[in-house]
C-alpha cells in the first residue's frame, strides 16, 4: 500500500524524469545539429576557397599584348567555344620579363574559381593546393575541384607562375605530374604554367 503523500512524490519525480529526459533529448538534437552545421561547413570551406577565388588583374597595362595567342588561350583553353576541346594543360615560356603571367592574369581577371599561385624550391604544386585550400591530402582536394566544378559549371583554373629562381628538378617533375594527373588524366581543373626557362617548358611538358 503506498500513502497519498508517497504517490504524489512518485508521480512528481516520474514527471521531472520525463521532463529532464525530454530537455537532454533536445539539447543533444540540437548539440547534433551544431555539429552537422560544422561539419558541413569545413566540407564547404575548401570548395568556396576554389569558387570564390579570383583572377588578379595584371599588374600593369604596358606588357605586349599578343592578340592572337590571347585568343587561342581564351577560346582553346580558359573558356572553349566548342565543348569538345579536351585542351587541359598548357606551358607558356619565353624570356623573363616579356609580360607571360601578365597576359595569362589579362585573361583571367575577374572571373571566379581561378587559383593563382607561385613556385619555390621548397614547396610542390600539390603542397600549395592543399596550403591553400587548408586541406591534409589529395583526396581533399580531388573533391574539393569535383565540387566546384559543379558549382561554376566549368573546369576551375589552376595558374603555376614558375619564378626564374626556380630550378629543383623535383619541383619541375611535381609540376609536371601535378598538371597531368590533374589536368590529362583525373580532368580536374585546366591548367596553365609559365616559365621563363625553356629547359624548365621542356621538363614538365615531356619534350626534353
Amino acid at each position: 500500500w503506498t500513502s497519498p503523500a508517497n504517490a504524489g512524490r512518485i508521480s512528481a519525480g516520474m514527471l521531472f524524469l520525463a521532463a529532464a529526459t525530454v530537455y537532454y533529448a533536445q539539447e543533444q538534437h540540437l548539440l547534433d545539429k551544431e555539429k552537422q552545421r560544422l561539419e558541413e561547413e569545413q566540407r564547404q570551406r575548401p570548395i568556396r576557397r576554389i569558387t570564390e577565388s579570383q583572377g588578379r588583374p595584371p599588374d600593369n597595362d604596358g606588357y605586349i599584348k599578343r592578340p592572337q595567342l590571347a585568343d587561342d588561350l581564351r577560346s582553346k583553353v580558359f573558356f572553349p567555344r566548342d565543348v569538345r576541346i579536351k585542351d587541359y594543360f598548357v606551358c607558356i615560356s619565353g624570356n623573363h620579363g616579356v609580360g607571360k603571367t601578365q597576359l595569362v592574369r589579362q585573361l583571367l581577371k575577374e572571373h571566379k574559381g581561378v587559383v593563382e599561385i607561385s613556385l619555390s624550391n621548397e614547396m610542390t604544386p600539390g603542397k600549395v593546393i592543399q596550403e591553400f585550400l587548408g586541406v591534409q591530402d589529395e583526396a581533399a582536394v580531388e573533391c574539393a575541384f569535383v565540387e566546384a566544378e559543379r558549382q561554376l559549371k566549368r573546369k576551375p583554373i589552376i595558374a603555376i607562375d614558375i619564378p626564374e629562381r626556380v630550378t629543383d628538378i623535383k619541383i619541375l617533375d611535381a609540376v609536371s605530374n601535378f598538371a597531368k594527373s590533374f589536368g590529362y588524366e583525373n580532368q580536374l581543373a585546366k591548367i596553365v604554367v609559365t616559365t621563363s626557362s625553356a629547359g624548365s617548358a621542356a621538363s614538365i611538358t615531356g619534350d626534353g
